[in-house]
């Protein structure tokens, strides 16, 4: 931690220095271990013994209920209907996802996904 110079009131307030950028190459090599793929949730990965196992699956999946779409911000309707439209309740993909992703996750997987602040309760 380092000290910021005195402000006004002759106080300082403790701030953490910036992380160092990776060096270029731990940066490539761990580049090189990362997969990303695009498909229908998991309709192309192999479930079996010796399919497809992920340490980290991370997804944005549409969470927002069909009837809302229509009353979101211009701005935000530019995104695909495709992006937005999360079902009729907004979580049915968020749940096809919860329901799938265990199958494909390596012992101690972190699973990261987001869904609107009232949401918790109704994914299942």
């Amino acid at each position: 931690m380092i000290a910021e110079p005195p402000g006004p009131n002759g106080k300082t307030s403790p701030t953490v220095d910036a992380p160092r950028p990776p060096e270029p190459a731990s940066a490539e090599r761990f580049l090189s271990r990362l997969t990303f793929l695009r498909t229908d949730l998991f309709s192309s990965l192999d479930a079996g013994p010796s399919g497809h196992r992920f340490d980290i699956l991370a997804a944005n999946l549409p969470y927002i209920p069909r009837a809302e779409v229509a009353t979101l911000s211009r701005e935000v309707r530019r995104d695909p209907e495709l992006a937005l439209d999360g079902g009729e309740v907004g979580v049915e993909l968020i749940e096809r996802f919860i329901g799938e992703a265990p199958r494909f996750c390596a012992p101690g997987a972190l699973v990261a996904l987001e869904h609107g602040p009232d949401q918790g309760g109704a994914i299942g």
